[in-house]
C-alpha cells in the first residue's frame, strides 16, 4: 500500500464485543483512537474513508466527546463512507464492494 500512500487505522483502537458484529459492540467499553494526533503527524493525509456507517458514526462520536468540536487540521480533510466489507453486508457482493473501494480510493 505504501506506493499508493494508503494507510488503514481503526477508529476503536478497544473494546469488548461478543461475536464479530457491530452491533455486538459494548460501547460503554470502547476506546477511541486520537485521529487529531495521526493526522497532525501526518500532513500529507487528505482524504479519511470509512469502512461503513457504523465507522464513520464512531468517529463523528469519538470528535464530539474529546472536543465538542471538529479540530482542525481535522476539519479540513474530505470524508467519505464506503460499503462495509463486513460479510454482514449482504446488500452487495465482493466483488461489488471491491470495485466501488478501488473506484473511489483511487479516484483522483
Amino acid at each position: 500500500m505504501l506506493s499508493l500512500e494508503i494507510g488503514l487505522w481503526d477508529v476503536m483502537r478497544a473494546c469488548r464485543r461478543k461475536g464479530s458484529l457491530d452491533s455486538s459492540i459494548e460501547f460503554e467499553t470502547a476506546e477511541m483512537n486520537d485521529f487529531s494526533q495521526i493526522i497532525s503527524a501526518s500532513p500529507r493525509i487528505e482524504k479519511v474513508f470509512f469502512n461503513g456507517k457504523s465507522a464513520h458514526q464512531l468517529y463523528l462520536k469519538s470528535l464530539r466527546s474529546s472536543n465538542n468540536k471538529v479540530m482542525s487540521p481535522l476539519a479540513e480533510l474530505k470524508y467519505q463512507v464506503l460499503p462495509s466489507t463486513s460479510p454482514a453486508n449482504a446488500k452487495l457482493n465482493f466483488k461489488q464492494k471491491l470495485d466501488i473501494w478501488r473506484d473511489e480510493i483511487l479516484r483522483e
